[in-house]
């Protein structure tokens, strides 16, 4: 989730997202990505390279039908949901990602066709250590991400009342603990407990503010123990969900929806996903 990811490779989830149709306008569409090192399309051998990860495909699969839409990404890697709000991690002229991005909308927000944002991960990561989870910590920090998160989406909401919001869940990065033995097993299964806490947190205020939430937990069957030839982390690794947007979507938003993209790795492609309500994992 920040600097000191050892992960190399990730294939993330997004949204086809239901896009408002609007009149054609002269100035150029804008895609507006926010978060932590996940949108930052961080990488241990480059560092942040927010044209790259998922932000830069999903920028791909925007341009299919807005061809001149362009990438605003104000994400910064390490960054919490407090960190979101007082602007103490990275540097912005506006004082914090959300001034930034508020600033940004104010100026823009009419043009903006999608807001995509990840943040909470880094602010669970705060309570876990190797030898296991400050459970007082967690409970406390859940709370604070939850009254955090409602205020940056409502924030977000009323700059741009009409550009759709999608928010990110996450998968369990901590899984790679079961390749150590026994301890680590068992800290990568408790370690599934606590993101789904997480994520449960996030579900529950994007679905508050009526935002569709791109289910990554989903797409790395982050809870499914199924035994397999190889290890879970390595399943987790190669086991991709290709793009659930067919008729469903097409209907909603009044737009043609992308076809199926595979993922090879974080460098070549990551899944673009239905993020719309109710529509089961695939």
């Amino acid at each position: 989730y920040g600097p000191g990811c050892s992960r190399r490779k990730a294939a993330i989830a997004l949204a086809c997202a239901v896009f408002i149709s609007r009149p054609a306008a002269a100035a150029p569409l804008r895609l507006l990505v926010l978060g932590d090192s996940l949108a930052a399309g961080y990488q241990p051998d480059r560092l942040d390279d927010r044209k790259r990860g998922y932000a830069g495909l999903v920028l791909d699969a925007v341009q299919r039908t807005s061809p001149k839409t362009r990438l605003v990404n104000l994400s910064c890697s390490g960054e919490t949901s407090v960190t979101f709000l007082d602007g103490t991690l990275c540097d912005y002229h506006a004082g914090s990602q959300l001034g930034a991005a508020l600033a940004f909308l104010h100026a823009h927000g009419k043009h903006t066709r999608l807001i995509t944002i990840d943040i909470g991960g880094n602010d669970a990561r705060a309570c876990i250590s190797p030898t296991g989870v400050d459970l007082v910590c967690y409970e406390a920090t859940l709370r604070r991400l939850g009254g955090n998160l409602a205020g940056i989406l409502g924030q977000l909401r009323k700059a741009a009342p009409r550009t759709p919001i999608v928010v990110l869940n996450y998968a369990d990065p901590y899984l790679a603990a079961w390749l150590t033995g026994t301890a680590g097993q068992e800290f990568a299964r408790g370690s599934v407990e606590g993101i789904a806490q997480l994520n449960g947190v996030i579900a529950g205020v994007a679905g508050a503010f009526g935002a569709p939430l791109a289910d990554v937990s989903a797409a790395y069957s982050t809870t499914d123990w199924t035994p397999v030839r190889s290890s879970p982390v390595l399943r987790m690794a190669r086991r991709y969900v290709r793009v659930a947007v067919r008729g469903r979507c097409r209907a909603r938003s009044g737009l043609s929806c992308l076809p199926s993209t595979p993922v090879a790795s974080y460098d070549r492609g990551c899944v673009i996903r239905d993020a719309l309500p109710g529509r089961k994992p695939t």
